[in-house]
């Protein structure tokens, strides 16, 4: 998929999403993504709790976008 693609729907999926949390969850891991360094992985650097709240919100994301994926 192309970079313009890409951003058009992960603009579409946090405009879907209603759950302040969900949302605030993604914002803490892009910031996080763009505040560290290239050469690591960001799942490394992520606390436990952190982690869980991750797999957490990805699950609810793979929800909603079945749901969509259904219209």
């Amino acid at each position: 998929m192309e970079k313009d693609k890409i951003k058009s729907e992960f603009h579409k999926l946090i405009d879907s999403i209603e759950d302040e949390k969900l949302l605030e969850n993604f914002y803490d891991v892009i910031s996080a993504y763009g505040n560290q360094n290239k050469d690591t992985d960001i799942i490394d650097e992520l606390t436990e709790k952190q982690k869980a709240r991750l797999m957490n919100s990805i699950e609810q994301v793979r929800k909603v976008i079945q749901s969509i994926m259904k219209l």
